[in-house]
């Protein structure tokens, strides 16, 4: 028997283990540790698993950081746009609205006013994630941007999504229309710059992340898949034959495939297991034989005849992640689990759109196409999903089972939220507090 056994090596079951110290066993399925924060390598080109960047909002999480990853990580300012109306408008759309042209803004300011003329300045719930959309932006940018986008990047309809997952602006910069100044234009200040900040590893990619911790753990192993968990006997089965008691359950891995693995699990949470909605991301990566001759790291298409929802160029993060002189694009479409998808098509007129926009000059500058495909995308935040997962968590630890992270916890969170989960989930069971 170990005290703690914790399913699941990506960057929160790393972090927990990390924290506890001790008397812990943690399981990974797979050969390697990290999670999706994962990188691909071929023929000197590094992919990681779609864009992964590290923000680090407090000193703690960048000493942790530095001493794990000495000098093979750095900072750098995040530079995205969205493009709009031919144009790219400098990201976040909000804070940048100055760069519309200039019939756009004028359009964006009649709906401002309208805006502020209209309803309770402070508002704080909301029917809907379009609901909070058309109140903090206006009908301009809800209309021309932050609808279309989330439609594109969550696969459903923002009407279907509930609002509180949104409300910090650790995930979307929330403008200051109808706050203090209410002018039109807002500028970007230097403390929002400073948002825009991202550490990434010199070398290796995202999967250097996951790879830091390893030095520090002492009771890691990989390719021990969980099929079984015994919440009467408290014990873990493992495809490979292997089992293991524990006293506390850490879980890390997707939330239903944790449910659908618990023995006698009972029908009121089986029954909660379908509502859990996710998304999958297809990635087409293209290996260039020239480099970029932009310093975009990514870029925002809300547009409905544009295919992908997000480019991004890993050349850009690091140098090192291409050969030398040479560059790289990524583009992403994400989809739900039971739509039907053209691939190839896809692949198709991605290239169509990059020869358009100019940022390929011609096929033939496409050396190599790496596909990755990730199954678990996004959770969704579909209507009423607080209320499942209240029951799912409660019914876990009744039973000394704690499912944490970003599939975990079904919520939307980045590197920096799942070191904190496993931070605080280990200060937490050290000292004997269940709840």
């Amino acid at each position: 028997m170990v005290k703690f056994v914790i399913l699941g090596a990506g960057m929160t079951g790393l972090s927990t283990a990390y924290h506890l110290k001790k008397n812990y066993f943690l399981a990974e399925k797979t050969k390697n540790v990290g999670g999706l924060a994962g990188s691909i390598e071929i023929k000197g080109y590094l992919f990681d698993y779609a864009e992964h960047f590290l923000r680090i909002p407090n000193k703690y999480l960048e000493d942790l950081f530095k001493k794990l990853m000495g000098d093979n990580i750095f900072s750098q300012e995040l530079v995205s746009a969205i493009y709009f109306k031919k144009k790219y408008i400098p990201y976040p759309f909000q804070e940048n609205i100055r760069e519309l042209p200039p019939i756009e803004l004028e359009k964006y300011e009649k709906s401002l006013k309208s805006n502020l003329k209209s309803g309770d300045q402070r508002k704080q719930e909301f029917e809907s994630f379009e609901d909070f959309i058309y109140y903090q932006y206006g009908g301009y940018i809800a209309n021309e941007f932050m609808i279309p986008y989330n439609e594109k990047i969550w696969s459903i309809k923002p009407n279907e999504m509930n609002a509180s997952w949104f409300l910090s602006s650790n995930f979307i910069p929330v403008s200051n229309i109808g706050k203090k100044n209410k002018q039109a234009s807002p500028t970007v200040n230097e403390r929002s710059k400073k948002k825009h900040i991202r550490w990434y590893p010199v070398k290796g990619g995202s999967q250097e992340f996951g790879k830091s911790f390893t030095p520090f753990l002492n009771h890691l192993v990989l390719n021990h898949e969980a099929i079984r968990v015994d919440v009467e006997k408290k014990e873990v089965f493992f495809k490979n034959g292997f089992s293991i008691n524990y006293e506390d359950l850490i879980s890390t891995i997707p939330l239903p495939e944790l449910l659908n693995i618990i023995n006698n699990l009972p029908s009121e949470i089986r029954s909660l297991i379908p509502k859990l909605k996710y998304n999958s991301v297809y990635c087409i990566n293209f290996c260039l034989n020239r480099k970029l001759e932009h310093k975009y790291h990514w870029l925002y298409f809300p547009q409905k005849d544009i295919p992908f929802s997000r480019l991004f160029f890993s050349s850009n993060f690091s140098k090192n992640n291409a050969p030398t002189g040479k560059g790289s694009c990524s583009a992403i479409m994400t989809y739900l689990p039971d739509s039907k998808i053209n691939l190839e098509r896809f692949e198709e007129e991605t290239i169509q759109i990059l020869l358009e926009l100019g940022l390929l000059k011609n096929e033939t500058e496409i050396v190599d196409r790496i596909p990755i495909n990730i199954k678990y995308g996004f959770t969704l935040p579909t209507i009423g999903i607080e209320n499942h997962l209240k029951k799912i968590m409660e019914f876990l630890s009744n039973n000394n089972i704690y499912s944490i992270g970003r599939y975990g916890e079904w919520k939307y969170s980045g590197i920096e939220h799942a070191i904190e989960d496993g931070r605080n989930i280990a200060t937490r069971l050290s000292r004997g507090i269940s709840n």
